[in-house]
């Protein structure tokens, strides 16, 4: 395909919807998939999209949506999903990446970006989320990667960023969390890293900080916070914890601190 490749449903779909799109793509790639799926809705590209790739699902899905996208990507790939999702970004990444769920996620979503990223990394997952959330991003992240959680969380929180990230680093987790969130960077931060937290919350932060590590708890915490940080430390390690906490407050600092640590 070597233009536009656009592909439309609307409707009831009871059983399994299906859409591959293999090959080249020179401009825009655009998949929108409307109504209500009672099965499976799986969306797989592969190849080399060089400008956009647009994957829009909406409706009420009832059991599993499945994005794949790989290959590399010059410009843009935005995946918008609005209920049980797993989404998959494999290959190069040379302009921004945007993961958008949006809605209620009843059973588990899993986001995984992997690769190499240029320019930005976004992943927002809005609305409530009543077991498992996974996001997961490997590889080297040359500028931005921006991983936001909103809602209300019931089970399980799990963000983690593995590899080599040159410049920011912004992990942000607001609403009620019940049960356990659980933040892990791992790598080589060579500028700034920032983890919000609103609530029950586990920080891990493996490697080498050389700039700027921010880590901010604010809320109430029910049971267990606990902040570790591994590794060598160039300049400032800040940490605070805000609010009512009515069991356990464990931080731990590990490693070779040259400047600040202020907790």
């Amino acid at each position: 395909m070597n233009d536009n490749v656009n592909v439309t449903l609307n409707g009831n779909m009871n059983g399994n919807v299906n859409v591959t799109v293999n090959g080249n793509m020179n401009d825009n790639v655009n998949v929108t998939v409307t109504g209500n799926m009672n099965d499976n809705v799986n969306v797989t590209l592969n190849g080399n999209l060089n400008d956009n790739v647009n994957v829009t699902v909406n409706g009420n899905m009832n059991d599993n949506v499945n994005v794949t996208v790989n290959g590399n990507m010059n410009d843009n790939v935005n995946v918008n999903m609005n209920d049980n999702v797993n989404v998959t970004l494999n290959g190069n990444m040379n302009g921004n990446v945007n993961v958008t769920v949006n809605g209620n996620m009843n059973d588990n979503v899993n986001v995984t970006v992997t690769g190499n990223m240029n320019d930005n990394v976004n992943v927002t997952l809005n609305g409530n989320l009543n077991d498992n959330v996974n996001v997961t991003v490997n590889g080297n992240m040359n500028d931005n990667v921006n991983v936001t959680v909103n809602g209300n969380m019931n089970d399980n929180v799990n963000v983690t960023l593995n590899g080599n990230l040159n410049d920011n680093v912004n992990v942000t987790v607001n609403g009620n969390m019940n049960d356990n969130v659980n933040v892990t960077v791992n790598g080589n931060m060579n500028d700034n890293v920032n983890v919000n937290m609103n609530d029950n919350v586990n920080v891990t932060l493996n490697g080498n900080m050389n700039d700027n590590v921010n880590v901010t708890l604010n809320g109430n915490m029910n049971d267990n916070v606990n902040g570790t940080l591994n590794g060598n430390m160039n300049d400032i390690v800040n940490g605070t914890l805000n609010g009512n906490l009515n069991d356990n407050v464990n931080v731990t600092v590990n490693g070779n601190m040259n400047d600040n640590v202020n907790w």
